[in-house]
Parts: structure tokens; sequence; C-alpha cells
């Protein structure tokens, strides 16, 4: 892979080299489930890392959370009437978090402290600035809600992670 740390071009005949995934490796080591997967493009990156928080929160116990991502500007926009189902089922639309899952940062927060871009994280919790929206979903987990994708109605106030 020395062309792709240089950042040059990789054609298919440079891949030739790496042998597929089988069951068999899946069966035999289950860290494969959550090893990178090198994409072409973000959309790939954005529904492969959807699948893969799905893929922790059932395997862990836990859940998915997911909050609308801020986005200011859409170009080329689909029709009014297909929007919101696009958005509502398009992980470009959406923020994941699922306790204990592994993450990499994707902006640099603090260099002195090697927050920064890149930068393998272990996610923690959230913190919300109301205590109604963590009321909602204190009592959806207290019923037993474990559908694989909780949605909440408002971003959290704070994501923490550790290194």
């Amino acid at each position: 892979m020395s062309k792709f740390d240089k950042g040059e071009k990789i054609d298919p005949e440079d891949l030739k080299i790496y042998e597929h995934l089988s069951a068999e490796d899946l069966a035999s080591d289950p860290d494969w489930l959550f090893a990178p997967v090198l994409v072409a493009t973000n959309e790939e990156r954005l529904n492969i890392t959807r699948q893969k928080c799905s893929l922790w929160a059932k395997q862990h116990n836990t859940y998915v959370f997911k909050w609308k991502t801020n986005i200011t500007k859409i170009i080329n926009p689909a029709s009014p009437t297909l929007m919101p189902d696009i958005e509502e089922h398009n992980a470009f639309f959406w923020q994941y978090f699922v306790e204990r899952a592994s993450g990499f940062l994707t902006e640099t927060i603090n260099g002195e402290l090697a927050l920064v871009n890149g930068a393998p994280i272990t996610m923690h919790s959230l913190t919300f600035s109301s205590k109604q929206e963590h009321d909602i979903i204190r009592e959806r987990i207290m019923k037993g809600d474990l559908s694989m994708e909780m949605k909440l109605s408002l971003t959290p106030q704070h994501v923490s992670m550790s290194r």
C-alpha cells in the first residue's frame, strides 16, 4: 500500500496481491467485522459505518444513537417530495454514537493533547442539554426498546470519548 501511503492513485492491479475475506475468516476471528475498509466514495464510507454501528450494538447489547447532522447546503437536491425519505435512509444526513465502539476523530480538537484528525478513540457517553431528552431516552431504554437506531430529536450537547 505504499502508493496509498503517498496519496497516489491506486489501480485495481495494486489490490490483486490481497486475498478476499471468507466466511471462515469472519467466523474464526470476529474482529474482522470491525476492521477498516477501503472505499472509493464518502457515501460508501458513511453507509458502511452505519452498518458497523449496528453490528457493534448487536454484538455488545447496546444501542445506536443517531441525530441529524448539521447540513447547511445541499447541491443538486432531489425534489422536495423525495428529500424526506432520502434524508431518513441515507447515512450522510446522520451522526452516530455507539457506547464503547472504536472510532477515529474527524477533526482536530486539541493538538497538544494529541486529539487530532485520525486519532483513534473509544466512544464513552452522551450528554443532553435538556432533562426532557435524557428522560425520553432513559424511558425507552428501561422499556427494553432495543431498536437498532435510537433517533434523537436534538443534537447531544457533548459526545464524550476516551483514547
